[in-house]
């Protein structure tokens, strides 16, 4: 292969989606997406980026299951699972109101009015 003369960005050798940047003396490390013109448009686009490969689709695809089907499942054992009772209300402390002595008197009537002899 020739190397060309004048620096600039050009088609990495063996790989056509690189560009590779030539200094006039030497190839250096500066790499990029190769850039076309597209004619329709008549505007400079990226190549596309090569399609994956059978096995990264596999790999996705059983991941994708495997996450489905663990969320199922999860939402399942939550959902079937009966809600827990409420607590009884507790007897151990029971309410008192007021001092502990005898009720009071209604104002205006006598101590004795609602008592039985």
């Amino acid at each position: 292969m020739t190397s060309p003369q004048l620096p600039g960005w050009y088609p990495e050798p063996g790989y056509d989606r690189l560009e590779r940047w030539w200094n006039g003396q030497h190839w250096t490390r500066a790499a990029r997406p190769r850039i076309s013109l597209d004619p329709a448009l008549g505007t400079a686009v990226a190549t596309s980026r090569a399609s994956m490969s059978t096995d990264a689709k596999r790999a996705w695809l059983i991941t994708a299951i495997a996450a489905a089907a663990f969320t199922i499942w999860g939402y399942t054992t939550v959902a079937s699972e009966p809600a827990p009772a409420p607590a009884p209300p507790s007897v151990s402390n029971p309410v008192t109101h007021g001092s502990g002595a005898e009720p009071r008197p209604a104002e205006g009537g006598a101590p004795d009015a609602g008592r039985a002899p």
